[in-house]
């Protein structure tokens, strides 16, 4: 997964440095950093297990990664603006609530970095590593996933057990936007369904007449006991 998050990073302009020289304590891991007139963008990309998550002393580590990156760089206001992504690999793609409450520790955690937890499972870092390899742009690809209504639907149908390829492919790609909020998001209105449309075309003839026949009453006629006669209720039926 992390070698997808280092091209979106790439194609967002990022530097990126995936050799500090630092304690690793065996985890894969890059720097992406973005500064400018116009940017002031720092994160700390780390790949480990679920597993890890719940037995390493991760706090521990992320501690050593954030005292290198500061002596690494000397960049004033660095340690207000590093953010840490955890992508996670998990072997189930349900949640469970100990999974849930374990992230949200993570993520709402205030020390040191603003975090993010990113869980995913092997399939899908699988067909996010095959899209790159056919040479695609990663953010191109991931707006065309999260304008596809198939896919969306697809998603809210199984969005617990993942068990299609368009459900698992919405999933990790709408929790990429959420966790990487630099991405462009551009989303195609005419792929968004008409609501009003839709809305109409639940509505029966006698309905449509009539919320047109309140809509036509002057404004200085219209008042609950109108309404009511125009949906021919009786007030003693309320």
């Amino acid at each position: 997964m992390i070698s997808i998050i280092k091209s979106i990073f790439s194609e967002s302009n990022f530097n990126i440095n995936e050799n500090l020289g630092i304690k690793t304590h065996g985890l894969e891991y890059l720097f992406a950093t973005r500064y400018d007139e116009s940017f002031f963008d720092f994160y700390l990309v780390v790949e480990l297990t679920e597993e890890q998550l719940k037995t390493e002393n991760i706090d521990g580590i992320i501690d050593d990664f954030f005292e290198d990156i500061l002596n690494t760089y000397e960049i004033p206001g660095l340690d207000k603006n590093l953010s840490l992504l955890l992508l996670v690999e998990r072997l189930d793609a349900q949640y469970r609530d100990d999974f849930q409450k374990l992230v949200y520790n993570y993520e709402e955690d205030p020390f040191k970095f603003k975090k993010y937890v990113l869980p995913f499972i092997k399939d899908q870092s699988d067909l996010l590593v095959f899209e790159a390899t056919l040479g695609t742009s990663v953010i191109n690809f991931m707006n065309n996933i999260i304008n596809n209504k198939d896919f969306f639907s697809s998603f809210k149908k199984d969005s617990s057990n993942l068990s299609t390829h368009a459900a698992k492919t919405y999933d990790i790609v709408s929790k990429l936007f959420i966790k990487l909020p630099f991405i462009t998001l551009d989303i195609d209105d005419k792929s968004l369904p008409n609501l009003s449309e839709e809305i109409e075309a639940d509505i029966s003839p006698l309905d449509k007449n009539t919320i047109q026949n309140i809509l036509d009453m002057p404004l200085e006629s219209i008042s609950w006991e109108e309404i009511l006669k125009s949906l021919e209720v009786k007030n003693d039926e309320l």
